[in-house]
């Protein structure tokens, strides 16, 4: 088992919460960052390695249109790109 770190970040990449949590792989804390998101974005790093980042489109949805009142949430979906990039 490897030591990852997890990074919760806010749209401006503002740290919010810092977990770090023993996985078998990178592949497995991926999927662990996923269940972390809640509404930020998760970056993954392993030491000084960045392994990926979990981006909830939530956060993202609200910049390209405003829902109108009363519609209920879209559901979540989950995209991986590199930190500190624009999607």
């Amino acid at each position: 088992m490897r030591l990852y770190r997890f990074r919760i970040v806010n749209p401006h990449n503002e740290l919010i919460g810092l977990r770090e949590l023993e996985c078998s792989n990178d592949a497995a804390a991926a999927t662990k960052a996923r269940s972390l998101c809640d509404g930020h974005n998760v970056e993954v790093w392993q030491g000084s390695r960045w392994v990926t980042t979990i981006k909830d489109t939530r956060q993202n949805l609200g910049a390209l249109y405003q829902l109108p009142s009363g519609t209920p949430e879209p559901l979540s979906g989950i995209v991986a790109s590199p930190p500190h990039t624009t999607v």
